[in-house]
């Protein structure tokens, strides 16, 4: 309130006979809702043996209502495409769809986001015409983390700003990356001072403070996931380096790992969000595809000429492109065919609410 709504001294008696007249008809009124704003029942009169009744009494809370819990999925949905780009590649997508982060299709040195509509570039300071760029959309959707030339950037969706994030100790840049959480990220670094054999190292880099934390000793890591059970570096075990003998190891917060899985001789590999399937392709004209359970071993056929891809947030779809067809064919851990779509590169995994039953929720 300014000076010039203040009451003068004239008006302060009267104001306050006011105020505490509201205020006492506020707390009559509170008396007889409040218990309604805490869930109770309203209150009721109780009889006097002289048949007088007394003031209200407070009564048991009635037992809460379970929240309805709606079954929730996930679909590889075609992405309307954004404003000025007929066609698109897709390199994430929040959950609803409203974000999605693209490129061009064969322009790989322009990075953009569609936000509810508008499109913006995202553009890192310095950039070198040509000079390809990756990128991961956060878990939130609210930020995007850039790779150019081994180096991230950090790009804010709100205000457009892109700000540099400081490179890993001791080595020549960032491989590749996976967010962890909104706030950490899994990072694969480069630690090699010759071309072959590759030197690696696996880091956590706290996107909050800067800071990075070395995890673990392993120094033969190609390429990394990022699951529920811990970071899934791929290691390239094969005399020669050739990527016939990737072994997975599953590497825990404490920096110690164990064999999470013998794929030698598979060309493609996904891993699960929660770190319990494998999605496995040989690549090539009648290479076959399969889905490994984790937890029995158990190996599932998922049809033929196919490249694994990714799978769903929550596990339970794998998609595979096809490459005679270039179409994409989405299956279930059983190996059976849920949907088939086309145009890969411009589909999404979205999140699918159902609706609620009818009559309302119980």
């Amino acid at each position: 309130m300014s000076p010039a709504d203040r009451p003068g001294r004239t008006g302060i008696l009267a104001s306050g006979i006011v105020v505490v007249a509201a205020v006492v008809l506020f707390v009559a009124v509170l008396g007889r809702i409040q218990p309604w704003f805490a869930g109770a029942a309203a209150p009721t009169a109780v009889a006097t043996p002289s048949g007088a009744s007394t003031s209200p009494q407070p009564t048991e809370p009635p037992t809460p209502r379970p929240t309805a819990v709606l079954p929730r999925s996930w679909t590889l949905a075609r992405l309307d495409a954004p404003l000025g780009h007929g066609s698109f590649v897709v390199r994430g997508v929040s959950s609803d769809g409203g974000v999605v982060v693209f490129q061009d299709p064969s322009v790989y040195d322009r990075l953009y986001v569609e936000h509810d509509g508008p499109v913006d570039e995202i553009l890192v300071p310095s950039h070198a015409v040509g000079t390809p760029m990756a990128a991961r959309l956060s878990p939130n959707a609210d930020h995007v983390l850039v790779l150019e030339s081994n180096h991230l950037w950090s790009y804010d969706i709100a205000s457009r700003a892109t700000v540099a994030v400081p490179d890993p100790p001791g080595g020549p840049g960032v491989v590749t990356f996976e967010f962890v959480s909104e706030t950490s990220v899994a990072v694969l670094s480069d630690a090699s001072t010759t071309p072959e054999p590759p030197r690696s190292q696996l880091w956590r880099l706290d996107l909050e403070t800067g800071a990075w934390t070395k995890i673990g000793d392993r120094h033969d890591g190609i390429y990394l996931f990022s699951t529920a059970r811990g970071i899934v570096p791929v290691v390239d075990e094969s005399a020669r380096h050739d990527d016939s003998g990737w072994h997975l190891y599953l590497v825990g917060a404490d920096g110690g790992d164990r064999l999470l899985y013998d794929a030698s001789g598979w060309g493609h590999v996904a891993v699960s969000a929660d770190g319990l399937h494998l999605g496995l392709s040989k690549g090539g004209p009648g290479g076959s595809t399969s889905i490994v359970d984790l937890t029995s071993g158990t190996i599932t056929p998922a049809g033929h000429d196919g490249i694994v891809q990714t799978f769903s947030p929550d596990g339970r779809l794998l998609e595979v492109l096809g490459e005679a067809t270039n179409s994409v064919v989405v299956y279930r851990l059983d190996g059976t065919p849920a949907s088939t779509l086309l145009d890969p590169t411009e589909l999404g995994w979205v999140e699918m609410v159902a609706p609620a039953p009818s009559g309302g929720i119980p």
